[in-house]
């Protein structure tokens, strides 16, 4: 069962996508043609795997990407160019509509899938049904992120580095004026309580980050805390991860972890690595300057380093052999 909303979303994508095709293509739709643009265009739109140094917007790249499935379709020889074409138009008009091209109006958009559907089909009934079910697929997309909202907690982000971001649960709950401020928050992070907590801020943080994919913005990497009490909880945390389980939010998401953890849990966080899971590492004392030790930092998404740390200094003499070093 899918539980992460990046999925869930895409989903809703898919299924909105192939809805269009077939009613615009009619008995022309070919579902392995489909299926082969539809991949190739999910796994640049939302994962962001195609990588197009030339391509100057997001749109354009995203053409590039719809083009290229059409000559490479082609090349293969065993389908008919026409409906190659055909497919290849719809997904690029469907653009507007997938929050990809502001260059091109919904209007204009609609004007042309209309015109490839007339080719297809001889009744006048596209525009209503694609309407129709447009609003459908819009108000699926609106009620799965409202699942994920919520509005007792909430996530602030602090920027350590450029497009990294550290982020903190806070609460809208009124508590009884005996407990301080201190108190509660040291309630909300230790124990089963700060386990539990992790399930809502990861959900709130998987919401936004699809708000980042939907805005083209894969840039920003967010570092987050995992309770080092849920490594010795196999069941439980696997529960948990699953929330951050896409390739789109792996992506973008480490898990903070000490140095004296990481050698306590190595081989439970290697399994999870293995999983696609990425971890961030917080040097400290424990910490011992080696060859070795310091070739070892480079498996981790981010290695950040207190200023104030003991051996701060000789850890900074071998800057140049650790990537994405972060001084704090």
């Amino acid at each position: 069962m899918i539980t992460n909303i990046v999925d869930r979303y895409v989903n809703i994508v898919k299924e909105e996508f192939k809805y269009y095709s077939k009613l615009i293509l009619g008995k022309n739709f070919n579902t392995e043609i489909f299926n082969n643009y539809l991949e190739n265009y999910i796994e640049a739109r939302y994962y962001n795997f195609v990588e197009d140094a030339n391509a100057r917007t997001f749109r354009v790249k995203m053409i590039n990407v719809i083009e290229n499935i059409k000559e490479e379709l082609y090349s293969k020889g065993i389908y008919k160019e026409e409906i190659l074409i055909l497919q290849c138009d719809i997904f690029k008009n469907l653009l507007t509509f997938d929050n990809v091209s502001a260059v091109q109006s919904e209007e204009t958009s609609l004007k042309k899938l209309q015109e490839i559907y007339e080719k297809s089909n001889k009744d006048n009934n596209f525009r209503n049904k694609f309407i129709e079910k447009n609003v459908y697929y819009e108000n699926a997309k609106n009620e799965l992120k409202e699942k994920y909202k919520s509005k007792i907690f909430n996530v602030k982000y602090k920027k350590i580095a450029e497009n990294i971001y550290t982020l903190n649960l806070g609460y809208n709950i009124k508590f009884s004026k005996i407990y301080s401020k201190d108190f509660l928050d040291t309630a909300f992070s230790n124990g089963v309580t700060n386990e539990d907590k992790l399930q809502v801020e990861y959900s709130i943080l998987s919401s936004d980050i699809l708000n980042d994919i939907i805005e083209h913005n894969f840039k920003k990497k967010y570092i987050v805390e995992l309770a080092e009490t849920l490594l010795e909880k196999t069941k439980k945390i696997k529960g948990i991860l699953n929330i951050l389980n896409s390739p789109a939010i792996q992506e973008k998401v480490s898990f903070s972890i000490t140095y004296k953890n990481f050698s306590k849990y190595k081989s439970e966080i290697s399994k999870f690595m293995k999983l696609g899971y990425k971890f961030s590492l917080y040097l400290d004392e424990t910490f011992k300057v080696n060859f070795t030790n310091i070739e070892r930092l480079n498996m981790f998404e981010f290695v950040i380093v207190d200023i104030n740390l003991d051996n701060y200094s000789e850890i900074m003499k071998n800057k140049k052999m650790i990537k994405n070093l972060i001084e704090k």
